[in-house]
């Protein structure tokens, strides 16, 4: 903790499958004024080692999908007692909020899925057979106008960042089918082989959701 406090104010932001998320405030006078610190979670049956070096597999996967604006990055990368940690920005928002407001126009939610389609090809292009959790929660929203400018009156500057590769091609690396349930595909539930179309499954669930304001397919 003592690393975090060196950073600024941290509070816990959310814990997934893969790693914990801590918020760190930096303060009014920091631009940007909040960031986020990943650090890896401890895996049932795995040692710590382990759990280490699928971290770092993650942080070296997502850096070689690199170099696009819908695709989240980290910008800096430690260690604190032989722990890993990669440095990331806070856009404080995601899909799963915007889904729950209710309040995006449709230009805005086809303009998002197209984004997430974008960020998602440029992903497959590099390397990436299957994301595995694809979820609201982990795209990521930058609301461009609070960057720029003089920018003219559209519906389209929600920028959909996809975000989180702790179980992308984990099926390959791991023997790991897991996802987030509501939106695992028919395979990853049987545990066969993963594709491309695994991850289109999810968005199929996912852009529903968005354009129905929070109904899934199934009713649940």
């Amino acid at each position: 903790m003592e690393f975090f406090h060196s950073k600024g104010t941290c509070s816990l932001l959310t814990g997934g499958m893969c790693g914990d998320i801590y918020l760190i405030d930096q303060g009014v006078n920091t631009h940007p004024r909040y960031t986020c610190i990943k650090v890896p979670k401890p895996l049932k049956n795995v040692s710590d080692t382990e759990t280490a070096n699928r971290f770092v597999r993650e942080l070296k996967l997502q850096l070689s999908f690199y170099y696009n604006q819908f695709v989240h990055w980290a910008y800096d990368f430690d260690s604190a007692f032989n722990v890993p940690i990669a440095s990331f920005r806070y856009w404080g928002n995601d899909l799963g909020n915007i889904i729950r407001t209710s309040q995006s126009s449709q230009v805005t939610k086809l303009s998002i899925m197209v984004y997430t389609c974008i960020g998602l090809r440029h992903c497959y292009n590099k390397g990436l057979v299957a994301h595995q959790d694809l979820k609201p929660s982990n795209i990521f929203i930058q609301n461009i106008k609070n960057d720029f400018s003089g920018l003219p009156d559209l519906d389209i500057y929600d920028f959909a960042i996809v975000a989180d590769f702790g179980l992308a091609n984990a099926f390959i690396d791991y023997k790991v089918y897991d996802g987030e349930r509501p939106y695992m595909s028919p395979e990853q539930w049987d545990k066969c082989e993963l594709s491309q179309a695994s991850d289109i499954f999810a968005l199929g669930v996912i852009f529903f959701e968005l354009i129905t304001d929070g109904f899934h397919p199934v009713g649940i």
